[in-house]
């Protein structure tokens, strides 16, 4: 419905708000440092990213999805990690 590029902008966020939680949490509530186990995932991120970017062909963004919600459940999983032990 808004294109292209709000999706792009989208995903962006999305990543930004996810890698600031961790280190919110730290700072706000007294989480460990355990709890930044997440930006372990962050070259993932940084590959999904480019090719959310950079990808013309449609179809194989396809698999970047695949790909995006493997790396959400190794997020969450590390976030959860953190948390409980943080």
């Amino acid at each position: 419905m808004f294109g292209e590029g709000a999706l792009k902008i989208e995903y962006l966020l999305m990543l930004l708000i996810a890698y600031a939680m961790p280190a919110y949490l730290i700072w706000s509530s007294g989480f460990g440092w355990i709890t930044l186990a997440p930006y372990l995932t962050l070259p993932a991120a940084v590959l999904l990213l480019k090719q959310i970017w950079t990808e013309t062909d449609k179809r194989k963004l396809n698999t970047t999805l695949e790909r995006t919600a493997q790396f959400m459940t190794v997020f969450g999983i590390l976030l959860g990690v953190g948390i409980i032990w943080g």
